[in-house]
């Protein structure tokens, strides 16, 4: 499974640094690093940091900015399974899932301080990941009845289905 992320990740990200690089070294507007080095980026994104040091040494230029939700992702995809791990007690995970979504909010107004930082640190984002395995738990759970799945749509689109 993790071969596979990986090839399914790294080629792209290899390709797209390899762009903003060249963009960089020509001086493209909007691709140039100004605030910090080109190997120092490079390192970044690579390591999955770049949230962190964009919260060091402010933004980035928008094509590198979006590379810090990578950092957040693979970072999760590193941690998740020792994270599994350590609480394999279905109660001690869902505890530690609840955990992530209280923090997450705080994370994000209060905890880091920097306006750059708040909103992508590692934190700041778990309580959305947690949701998520929290709604996989849940589904896998429950069985999922026509009448159930129908109950969540609109009146419309249940009478449509009635209907036919």
């Amino acid at each position: 499974m993790s071969y596979l992320r990986f090839s399914r990740i790294i080629p792209c990200l290899f390709s797209l640094l390899l762009i903003l690089s060249i963009l960089h070294i020509f001086s493209v507007p909007g691709f140039t690093i100004n605030n910090t080095s080109l190997p120092r980026a490079l390192f970044a994104a690579l390591t999955f940091h770049l949230n962190w040091l964009e919260s060091q040494i402010n933004y980035l230029p928008g094509a590198w900015d979006v590379l810090w939700t990578l950092s957040v992702e693979e970072t999760f995809y590193i941690f998740f399974p020792l994270f599994c791990w350590t609480y394999r007690k279905p109660r001690l995970f869902i505890a530690m899932m609840f955990t992530f979504i209280f923090i997450g909010p705080y994370s994000r107004t209060h905890a880091g301080g920097l306006a750059e930082w708040d909103g992508h640190a590692y934190l700041s984002c778990m309580d959305g990941i947690a949701m998520g395995c929290l709604a996989a738990l849940v589904t896998h759970q429950m069985k999922l009845t026509k009448k159930l799945l129908l109950a969540c749509w609109d009146k419309k689109l249940l009478e449509d289905f009635q209907n036919q």
